[in-house]
């Protein structure tokens, strides 16, 4: 199962992505600060960050959280 986890980068996301990554598989994205290696950069405000992303990222599940 795929999991995209958008603020993994967060104080919440950051718990969520580290649990959930012993178990998913899972693709996290940041705005300011890398916390994992495996993150992408991101901005959910921009149009333009979002679509490319989403269509190249196959996943079961969007966890949303916002700054």
């Amino acid at each position: 199962m795929k999991i995209l986890v958008t603020g993994a980068s967060g104080y919440v996301g950051a718990s969520i992505f580290t649990n959930l990554s012993k178990h998913y598989e899972l693709i996290g994205t940041f705005q300011k600060n890398k916390l994992f290696e495996k993150l992408i950069e991101l901005d959910i405000i921009q149009n333009s960050h979002i679509i490319p992303h989403m269509l190249l990222v196959s996943r079961n599940f969007i966890i949303f959280l916002p700054p």
